[in-house]
């Protein structure tokens, strides 16, 4: 499958399912970026890059401090 076969398949854009690849370190099975129909699954639920919610234990110790 190409990235464009993937990405209309999970219906996210190009650029999203790209990134996704290189994310989980997937590479192509041929020259020409053809990828296993398994990385489909792989990339269907990508944790997203950045800072995790704060958890809240976290947040009712920030909300008795302040009054």
């Amino acid at each position: 499958m190409t990235i464009d076969e993937i990405a209309e398949e999970l219906g996210i854009p190009w650029k999203t399912a790209h990134k996704r690849i290189e994310t989980l370190n997937i590479n192509p099975l041929s020259y020409k970026a053809l990828y296993d129909p398994a990385v489909v699954e792989q990339i269907r639920n990508v944790p997203g890059r950045g800072r995790p919610p704060k958890k809240p234990e976290a947040l009712a110790k920030v909300k008795k401090g302040k009054k």
